[in-house]
């Protein structure tokens, strides 16, 4: 189950941006099919990355001062 869950991921992330077709989820609804410039999703694709490293680095930014702290407090 978890290796078809992360083929579809591979497929709605990496391949079908690289065909110009986004899909979009919507809770209790069909899922949406459209056709958009490849550019514009790849721009997106690149987007959400950054917006996810940047997320990375500040959990692990802040593990570091939790972690520092605690060491600190002994």
């Amino acid at each position: 189950v978890t290796e078809v869950l992360q083929l579809s991921d591979a497929l709605r992330d990496d391949i079908l941006p690289e065909l110009g077709v986004r899909l979009e989820d919507h809770e209790g609804l069909p899922t949406v099919v459209k056709l958009v410039d490849k550019d514009t999703l790849l721009r997106e694709r690149e987007e959400k990355k950054k917006i996810e490293e940047e997320k990375k680095r500040k959990k692990e930014e802040a593990a570091r001062k939790k972690q520092q702290q605690e060491v600190s407090s002994l």
